[in-house]
């Protein structure tokens, strides 16, 4: 089953999760920094929403002027294979898109519609097996191939 972790203190945004459920998966809502770098730490998860607030909140505690940069590695060290999805108000657009650059999946403005919510799930776990499929592939046959080419006289 897959696991979707929500970081937002918006009710509207965790009921419209609720209600409309990615198939198979399950969510785990936090409303903290704490409570999110705990969940990181200890609960896999394979998808992250965040809302750009409490993005820009973990990256204040991480005390860094590249902050995007900074607080998607930090994420990424924890969970390699996580999707992120930045939460913003069309307002903050640009701001999302910063994250993005800076290796979040994609954004989704708020208010949060559930299709779109869905589609953005089904993509990040179509890529997610696309890219577990192609490092199994790469791993046999790469070892494969090598085997042919290389001598060891």
């Amino acid at each position: 089953m897959d696991t979707i972790l929500l970081a937002t203190q918006n009710a509207q945004t965790q009921d419209t999760f609720r209600r409309a459920k990615a198939t198979n998966s399950s969510i785990h809502v936090v409303t903290s920094p704490n409570d999110l770098w705990k969940s990181l730490s200890s609960r896999p998860c394979d998808c992250l929403f965040i809302d750009l607030s409490e993005m820009e909140e973990l990256a204040a505690g991480l005390e860094s002027e590249e902050h995007p940069n900074v607080l998607i590695e930090h994420i990424r060290q924890l969970r390699p294979m996580i999707g992120i999805v930045i939460i913003a108000a069309n307002a903050d657009i640009r701001r999302a898109v910063a994250y993005v650059k800076h290796g979040a999946s994609t954004y989704i403005t708020e208010p949060v519609n559930a299709d779109e919510m869905r589609l953005v799930v089904d993509e990040i776990f179509r890529e997610r097996r696309q890219q577990s499929e192609l490092a199994y592939l790469r791993e046999r046959f790469w070892k494969e191939d090598t085997r042919d080419h290389v001598r060891t006289d």
